[in-house]
């Protein structure tokens, strides 16, 4: 299992620390293990508090820092959501070198934003080499924190211009798919397919192209009727599994070897737990290739009911037929279905909660008090 805060300290090069890398470093360690225990969103919250913890520690033990170890401070202290404190040790950084700068005002943005002084990011970001990576996925989670928090415009502009200025194709996808779902947000699909069809033109790579084609072909299932799944070997939590409900429908297609998708489900869990006469949640689970299917079935039950991994229903296929309906390619990969029965929105991958936008979408439906439509099956004749 997969530790649920994400650390990306490696955006700084490793030998600018020294006892504060060390030691952070080791709760990192600590914290994987208890991360294991993670299931439910009550988990997630008792984990949370403790890393939280642990960094005040860290921080307290090292109070003699040099100028790159407080920037690593500062984002450590963006990690458990303490903004504030970040910018106190960004502003007792003394020098700003060439071999600092990019990571300090990347993460001078990343502190502005979560204290909400938005006018002050795109300044900070102007100082950077946007081409480098690091500094690339900062400007990918502070402009989904942008859409999250309904500035879209601004959100965009970031992302064109992650998109615009870097080489490495992994921001280039991360930068599509934030765009991609501007686009749905905002209700611009067929604005979202011209603007991909053009980087298709101006693509370097058949990977880049890939990418766009990709882009497109989510937009284009906005709207389209929601496949009912095929192939259910079997399901959890629920004798039979359907997309037809009274509700919003969440699938989540995932995996238990997808970093990510491990890392969403606590979240998905407080959906369930808050939202669930809204919003219906189904989990998708594919059998892989060549395996034991009995001892897949073994796993699946310990790791679901056993473990309370997951405590909504789950689908377990045995071919990507559903897959391929839903234009699932990566894990974790979200399709809302509306009450209608019509795909409504796609979000893919799991950002972290403060650059999250389908968290926030997903509990404006569960806030709302939209009746929802129900969906009536057709008789059949006799």
């Amino acid at each position: 299992m997969k530790k649920f805060l994400i650390f990306i300290a490696f955006l700084i090069p490793c030998h600018l620390f020294a006892g504060l890398m060390q030691d952070y470093s080791a709760v990192l360690k600590k914290l994987a293990k208890d991360g294991e225990k993670v299931a439910t969103a009550k988990d997630l919250k008792d984990f949370e508090k403790k890393a939280k913890n642990e960094y005040l520690k860290i921080l307290s033990k090292n109070k003699k820092l040099n100028d790159n170890e407080k920037i690593l401070a500062a984002r450590m202290c963006l990690e458990v959501n303490l903004p504030q404190k970040a910018l106190s040790y960004l502003k007792k950084v003394k020098k700003i070198n060439n071999e600092n700068k990019n990571y300090y005002y990347s993460t001078l943005a990343k502190t502005y934003f979560l204290l909400g002084e938005y006018q002050k990011i795109f300044p900070c970001f102007e100082k950077t080499n946007k081409s480098m990576e690091g500094v690339g996925l900062d400007m990918v989670n502070v402009s989904l924190g942008l859409i999250k928090q309904k500035k879209y415009k601004s959100g965009e502009k970031l992302l064109k211009t992650a998109l615009s200025q870097t080489n490495s194709i992994n921001i280039k996808n991360f930068a599509s798919i934030g765009l991609m779902e501007n686009f749905e947000l905002t209700n611009r699909i067929k604005e979202g397919k011209n603007f991909f069809s053009n980087r298709i033109k101006k693509a370097t790579s058949n990977e880049e192209r890939i990418i766009y084609e990709n882009m497109i072909a989510e937009l284009d299932l906005i709207g389209k009727k929601a496949p009912e799944f095929k192939s259910v070997k079997f399901a959890i939590n629920r004798k039979k599994i359907s997309v037809k409900n009274k509700n919003f429908t969440l699938l989540f297609f995932f995996s238990g070897k997808s970093k990510r998708s491990v890392i969403a489900i606590p979240y998905i869990d407080g959906i369930f737990e808050k939202y669930g006469n809204k919003i219906t949640i189904i989990g998708i689970n594919l059998i892989p290739k060549k395996a034991d299917f009995e001892q897949y079935k073994a796993f699946l039950k310990k790791y679901l009911l056993e473990m309370k991994k997951i405590r909504y229903p789950v689908a377990v296929l045995k071919t990507p037929q559903t897959y391929k309906d839903y234009g699932v390619y990566t894990l974790p990969y979200f399709v809302l279905i509306n009450t209608k029965g019509e795909i409504g929105k796609i979000f893919i991958g799991f950002p972290n909660k403060e650059f999250n936008p389908m968290l926030n979408y997903l509990s404006e439906i569960g806030e709302t008090k939209i009746k929802p439509v129900v969906v009536k099956s057709k008789s059949k004749k006799r």
